[in-house]
């Protein structure tokens, strides 16, 4: 099978054990570069992570954690500096405006004119104190991203009632089912108008939100993304 030849940053706030075998595959799948930055997260979310990959790059964010719940953010320093250190050709976020250095990252790669995608549950009502200031962040989030995926229809059309544009939001399904017990359904992925980057990028935002059963899905979209197109075309 053919590798695939551009520079592929994934970024996690954290890494859960049960993931790390997935960003293997994509790694191994990308033998010019593939990086994943993540941190650690506060010890009493009892997170089993991990603390290496044998294929890629595991790159540690400095994770600093700030307030609780709702009002929780975080900031992963070393982001910006990784980014300048590796040259990706993409970059995948977690579209979450709790992680107060995206911004800064996604600057920078606009700047090299580098293509950026988000995925993320969707974009549910926001309440409680600092109302506004939290909206207006999460909208500038949305606003800077070049797609964003979300892992359902609910969270797609909550995307869309912020006004993000429909042709650049994409619905991975079977993202958030558990791995069927006989084939894959045929089910591809959804997408809502022509693609703002590249099928490849797509994919691997797939890959990047599968839960702990991931094995049938990896089986259908490595393909995806050794075949397709170069990488944000």
């Amino acid at each position: 099978m053919e590798s695939y030849s551009g520079k592929v940053v994934i970024q996690q706030r954290v890494l859960p054990s049960y993931r790390a075998s997935l960003f293997e595959e994509i790694a191994d799948r990308c033998p010019n570069g593939f990086s994943l930055f993540v941190g650690e997260p506060r010890e009493e979310e009892a997170i089993k992570t991990a603390t290496s990959l044998t294929s890629g790059r595991l790159v540690k964010a400095d994770n600093q954690h700030f307030f609780r719940g709702k009002y929780y953010f975080c900031k992963q320093k070393g982001f910006v500096e990784m980014l300048e250190d590796f040259q990706p050709d993409a970059l995948i976020i977690e579209a979450n405006p709790r992680n107060i250095s995206t911004p800064s990252a996604i600057n920078w790669m606009h700047a090299h004119g580098k293509k950026v995608s988000g995925w993320g549950l969707g974009a549910p009502p926001i309440n409680g104190l600092f109302t506004n200031f939290r909206k207006n962040r999460r909208q500038k989030l949305y606003a800077s991203l070049d797609s964003i995926v979300s892992y359902s229809q609910r969270g797609a059309d909550e995307y869309r009632s912020m006004g993000f544009p429909k042709n650049k939001i994409f619905v991975a399904y079977n993202a958030a089912a558990p791995a069927p017990k006989g084939s894959l359904p045929k089910k591809p992925i959804q997408f809502n108008g022509p693609p703002a980057i590249s099928p490849t990028v797509m994919a691997l935002v797939f890959l990047s939100i599968c839960p702990m059963k991931f094995g049938a899905a990896l089986k259908v979209l490595l393909p995806v993304i050794i075949n397709s197109l170069p990488l944000c075309n």
